[in-house]
């Protein structure tokens, strides 16, 4: 900032408000040249990045510990700034829709937001204050043969919102040449070892997948991401909740792409298990129906077909469960 600032007017409004980024919001400008008008004028101040007492713990509930963990193996980091004994939390978006969700959720370590611009994006970042229970985390996180080296906990447990929070940050869909689809998750940051144990826990919930060599890697240590096995897509994607608009593309599966057809049959299982319930005569028609069609159905078109093709009481079924099976949309 290279606008005049009284130093006075500064000083007054910290030593009512005792915070530097209320003072910094005030005047329109950055808390770090709060901090250092306050240093040179010779007052005490609090540590930005502190949250109390050195000492004090706030320790993360449970959905708030598999957040973190989640965005540990994602686009989210611990670390601890030089004059700090304690880790803080930073994470960085270009939705503000996620970032600001991050601020409610991590409210318990005082959390702020700071836009930057990056030529024509903007990114939304978010630090909290630091905290002890945070430096055992980080520990927990970084420490590889007294290094502080990324690594991943062998106890680490991947339950739905831990790989919901991993997949929003990391995850997508990859469409091949021969038209299969395929959920990748990028861990290229991490040693091969410890993606070996991704890949190894992801199995242990269900979850079939290999690992994918990044050939652009010149350090064969790294360089090695997952891919969900084809036959598990659907299972993976549904498995986590979305509320978040911005992340609404991560969770549709574009069938419409995907030329497979035993993508579509995959698809519908669940959907025909459901629906028809051990009527073997409509069970074959809708698997018939399905596996000769170019493109995703609409549950629309069945609905208001005036053909005889299913019986009603197999469309009724099928209406009956409308609501159920939103994803059968296009």
């Amino acid at each position: 900032m290279n606008q005049k600032v009284d130093w006075k007017e500064v000083v007054e409004l910290y030593d009512r408000y005792k915070s530097g980024r209320k003072v910094a919001e005030d005047l329109n400008i950055s808390w770090t040249q709060v901090y250092r008008i306050l240093r040179k004028c010779g007052v005490e101040t609090q540590n930005p990045f502190s949250k109390g007492t050195p000492n004090q713990e706030s320790e993360a509930d449970e959905e708030l510990q598999q957040i973190l963990t989640g965005e540990l193996l994602g686009d989210g980091y611990l670390t601890i700034y030089n004059n700090c004994k304690n880790a803080c939390f930073r994470h960085a978006s270009k939705h503000r829709e996620y970032s600001e969700y991050l601020l409610e959720k991590f409210k318990i370590y005082d959390p702020h937001i700071l836009s930057r611009s990056v030529g024509k994006n903007k990114y939304f970042h978010l630090t909290t204050k630091s905290n002890t229970y945070l430096t055992k985390i980080y520990n927990q996180w970084y420490n590889l043969d007294g290094k502080k080296e990324k690594i991943i906990p062998e106890d680490i447990e991947l339950t739905p919102l831990v790989i919901y929070h991993w997949w929003v940050g990391d995850g997508g869909f990859n469409n091949t040449k021969n038209g299969q689809s395929f959920a990748n998750i990028h861990t290229e940051g991490f040693r091969k070892k410890y993606v070996d144990l991704l890949v190894e826990k992801l199995s242990e919930i269900g979850f079939e997948s290999s690992l994918i060599r990044e050939p652009r890697m010149k350090n064969k240590e790294f360089g090695y991401y997952i891919k969900i096995n084809q036959n598990d897509l659907y299972k993976f994607i549904t498995m986590m909740e979305n509320n978040l608009k911005c992340f609404e593309y991560k969770f549709i599966i574009d069938f419409e792409r995907y030329k497979n057809r035993s993508i579509y049959r995959h698809r519908f299982s669940d959907f025909n298990n459901g629906i028809l319930k051990g009527n073997k005569k409509e069970s074959h028609k809708f698997n018939h129906y399905i596996s000769n069609k170019n493109r995703i159905i609409n549950i629309d078109h069945i609905i208001s077909s005036k053909t005889k093709f299913f019986s009603q009481k197999g469309l009724d079924q099928i209406s009956k469960y409308y609501e159920e099976y939103k994803f059968l949309h296009n």
